[in-house]
């Protein structure tokens, strides 16, 4: 299956980053800090089609498509759930926060 391993890379990837960004909240919690996830990487990727390949061939996700009107996954968790413009409002809000806190 072409592009399978650099799905797989991907994949890997996310695991080692969840599991970083899951010990440093276990850090902060310990030392009484907040922390917030943002998710706006997901507009970054340039082989976005590539990694989304395998899971845009499953019969489900090919239905969640339709019944959402999208061609693809991507689209649906862009253009419906998490939009660009709710998540650049939701980075200015935290940035706006943290400078008003001193933090930054």
């Amino acid at each position: 299956m072409p592009g399978y391993d650099n799905f797989l890379s991907f994949v890997n990837a996310g695991i080692d980053a969840l599991l970083f960004t899951q010990t440093l909240c276990n850090l902060m919690d310990e030392e009484g800090l907040g922390y917030c996830y943002l998710g706006t990487t997901v507009y970054m990727p340039q082989m976005i089609d590539t990694y989304y390949k395998y899971k845009e061939e499953l019969e489900e996700n090919r239905h969640f498509c339709e019944i959402n009107q999208k061609e693809t996954l991507a689209q649906i968790f862009t253009d419906i759930r998490y939009t660009k413009k709710d998540n650049e409002a939701m980075s200015a809000g935290l940035l706006e926060a943290l400078k008003h806190q001193g933090f930054l």
